[in-house]
């Protein structure tokens, strides 16, 4: 059937969903529970963050994951001796991680956020993890949020943040074929690149250290290497049998370092 035959059905019509706090919180309850840890951006590459902040000279006790999701780079950094906590706004993740994490004695808690500011005490923390967020935030909450993270950090402290590089949103998107909600598949609302991740680090008192585009899957120990290799091979396959577009970057993810003025 081609477009012009298609027929329209009465009461559907697609539209772009409105993220609202209930909405994110129901989606990332579902994903904390279904998301394989394979696909998990913590899993894949969070032993070359914490190597990547330690050549930096930005990776101080005690470290705090900031949208910790069920816990995989908290996992990362008690394995290499860093005392560390996390936080979440979905209680399903909050609760995945004290599962996952409980009884380590480099485990402080996982908090649940509530709201903003939140519980945790002024000043500290030296360094905070913001690890895939800030491209789910919707503009009113990205302030909050970065305020936050200032807040907790000890003077002098570390963000490290990263972003999927110069995304292209509308790629992603998905329509429920149920309600008609069009929506990014992983629930992104902005998009970076280097200046404007600089920019709106800088506007909420951080001095750049490190802001670039790199592929951090070449940054991980061997057994995730090996694993990435897979993917990557079958990516191919699937490109060259014209089933998946090619990959759009080299470069896919955007990592920033900045120190607490």
């Amino acid at each position: 059937m081609n477009d012009a035959q298609t027929i329209k059905e009465p009461g559907f019509e697609p539209h772009d969903l409105v993220w609202t706090p209930e909405k994110i919180a129901r989606f990332f309850d579902y994903a904390s529970q279904h998301t394989a840890e394979a696909h998990s951006f913590s899993f894949q590459v969070g032993d070359a963050l914490v190597r990547l902040a330690r050549n930096h000279h930005a990776l101080e006790a005690p470290a705090l994951d900031y949208g910790a999701g069920v816990g995989y780079l908290v996992e990362r950094l008690v394995q290499a001796g860093i005392r560390c906590s996390g936080c979440d706004f979905s209680r399903a993740s909050v609760e995945s991680v004290k599962k996952r994490m409980t009884g380590n004695p480099l485990f402080g808690d996982c908090y649940l956020m509530e709201r903003l500011p939140s519980r945790l005490p002024d000043a500290s923390f030296g360094t905070v993890f913001l690890v895939e967020v800030l491209e789910h935030l919707l503009p009113e909450w990205r302030t909050g949020t970065l305020r936050e993270i200032g807040r907790v950090l000890n003077p002098g402290g570390h963000a490290i943040v990263t972003v999927p590089h110069a995304e292209p949103l509308d790629l992603a998107k998905v329509m429920c074929a149920d309600c008609g909600a069009v929506f990014h598949r992983v629930q992104h609302v902005a998009a970076f690149d280097e200046t404007t991740l600089a920019a709106t680090m800088a506007e909420h008192g951080f001095s750049t250290v490190l802001c670039q585009p790199m592929n951090l899957g070449a940054l991980t120990d061997a057994e995730v290497r090996q694993n990435r290799r897979l993917q990557t091979r079958i990516r191919r396959g699937l490109t060259r049998l014209k089933l998946l577009a090619p990959h759009p970057t080299s470069t896919p993810h955007l990592v920033y370092i900045g120190r607490k003025n």
